[in-house]
């Protein structure tokens, strides 16, 4: 009983504390207390919440019992063979800390995909040794637990192929092998003074925890989930320095959302200026002004190869141009490549701005790099007709690119998936690079 009633105690005191610790350190936050968000659907507060759960069983059922908190159910146990069941005294250790997600109405929070998860896999296994003992002791199974065995060892790795991602390792050592982005990335952060407060993309920020205040990127474009702009004004006051991927997965094939792309132009607007850019990733200052630099709206004064080009299957765009500079930027070569596009009527959908460069006769190296950034902070769907918009990709040319002469092919890509585009080539200009042997 003392338990019991010391953990209604912390709850309370919890639900009291966070959201004014919370207020204190970020005042201009439009809301700090997160308890309404995620189990708003039980009451306004903690003893509505509670009267609820007592009162009405019927209703909690129903926001209890969903395909998807039953799939998170079937996902905890199936590993172990369902064995917690056969012990129904030790699945009330499963149960209570389970409450948590199954009462809450973010995904995130049953799912076995994220940490939440963590308080309750211990208890799984403690109550699938009872019910292994419980099974034991039937008289048919007293002298055959070799069933048992040869059971847990076809479930435990069948449940290792549905759920996890051990049997795709393999496929993903090529993905994960160390490239010369990553040295430019560790560049990156070496450019940011030890101490000063930075926002990062989840793949920077493990290189940036040891400082006193990191700000995770989900905050600039999950503004469409609620709750997470609570420390969106924090981070304009606090942050002097950005380092954003605007390819990383988790930032912006989960996080971003609808009107992401407004959340993202709106935060960097606030006095961001762009000071080094490699292929998708971008370095900003915080400064008294803004310049993104990787798109905007100009006319057609810079364009030093200028075009009038409709494009085929997208007649509401026409190709005006292109710039293109062979350079070095962070000890390193660079195509600076700069596309100029007019927009003559409202566009529907977005498209991602593609370059490849591949050495002339189509046989041999190429390279490329999708201009994710101009993607993420202004897409197709955004401009107005009669406006030309200028998007910028500096990229990288690979050490083992051989000295020769490059074509250069232009696509719009569509979003047909997370993470996947398909589209079509728009421009192609042979004989447009010329990279010298690499030093």
């Amino acid at each position: 009983m003392s338990a019991l009633l010391l953990s209604v105690f912390w709850f309370f005191l919890c639900a009291r504390l966070i959201p004014a610790l919370a207020t204190h350190l970020n005042p201009e936050a439009d809301q700090t207390n997160l308890i309404p968000i995620f189990f708003g659907w039980l009451g306004d507060t903690p003893v509505e919440m509670a009267g609820t759960v007592m009162t009405r069983p019927g209703y909690i059922l129903s926001g209890f019992l969903t395909g998807s908190k039953l799939i998170y159910l079937f996902q905890l146990l199936l590993p172990l063979g369902f064995l917690s069941l056969l012990s129904p005294a030790s699945c009330i250790m499963i149960i209570v800390p389970a409450l948590e997600g199954l009462l809450s109405s973010r995904s995130q929070h049953f799912s076995i995909k994220y940490q939440y998860t963590a308080l309750i896999i211990p208890f799984v296994f403690i109550s699938a040794i009872r019910g292994t003992r419980n099974l034991l002791r039937w008289k048919w199974l007293k002298f055959k637990p070799d069933y048992l065995v040869i059971f847990l060892l076809l479930v435990s790795p069948f449940s290792a192929r549905m759920l996890g991602p051990l049997f795709r390792l393999p496929g993903k050592f090529q993905q994960w092998r160390v490239t010369e982005e990553d040295a430019v990335r560790e560049e990156m952060v070496r450019m940011i003074p030890d101490q000063a407060p930075v926002l990062a993309t989840f793949g920077f920020a493990s290189h940036l925890s040891n400082r006193p205040q990191l700000f995770y990127s989900f905050q600039i474009c999950g503004g469409w989930r609620p709750g997470y702009l609570v420390d969106l004004p924090l981070v304009q006051r606090s942050a002097s320095f950005a380092l954003i991927d605007f390819n990383d997965p988790l930032t912006f094939y989960y996080f971003y959302g609808p009107g992401g792309d407004s959340y993202v132009r709106g935060f960097l607007e606030e006095g961001w200026q762009l000071e080094e850019t490699v292929n998708s990733l971008a370095f900003f200052q915080k400064r008294d002004y803004s310049k993104l630099g990787l798109i905007g709206k100009t006319d057609l004064s810079g364009i030093e190869m200028p075009l009038n080009q409709p494009i085929i299957n997208l007649p509401e765009v026409r190709f005006r141009g292109y710039n293109i500079r062979h350079n070095l930027q962070l000890g390193r070569r660079m195509v600076e490549t700069v596309v100029f596009l007019e927009c003559d009527e409202k566009v529907n959908r977005d498209y991602l701005l593609t370059a490849r460069f591949r050495q002339h006769g189509g046989q041999g190296f190429a390279f490329g790099q999708s201009f994710f950034a101009p993607y993420r902070i202004l897409p197709t769907s955004q401009w107005e007709p009669g406006e030309i918009i200028r998007q910028q990709c500096a990229i990288m040319i690979q050490r083992e690119a051989p000295a020769s002469t490059y074509d250069m092919i232009l696509s719009l890509l569509e979003s047909v998936g997370q993470g996947e585009f398909k589209g079509e080539v728009i421009y192609t200009k042979n004989k447009t690079l010329i990279i010298s042997a690499s030093r």
